[in-house]
């Protein structure tokens, strides 16, 4: 068996980008619930950059074309 890693790499102009940071790890899936009341509940792809940065990446951006799969 073969594991690769994926990653998820901005392809749209206002997609977030870490200052000097290569593409982030995907790792792993969460359920994110706001703390503002009127934001909806979505699942999220949480991402690692090399700086050890985590963010939160909507599933709905990568189904929107905002981000792509890349793996490595």
């Amino acid at each position: 068996m073969k594991i690769n890693y994926v990653f998820l790499e901005p392809v749209h102009p206002y997609a977030f980008r870490r200052p000097n940071c290569d593409i982030p790890l995907i790792t792993g899936l969460v359920h994110v619930k706001p703390d503002e009341k009127d934001l909806k509940e979505r699942m999220c792809f949480e991402v690692t950059y090399e700086d050890g940065f985590k963010d939160y990446v909507p599933t709905s951006e990568v189904d929107d074309g905002s981000y792509k799969f890349v793996v490595q």
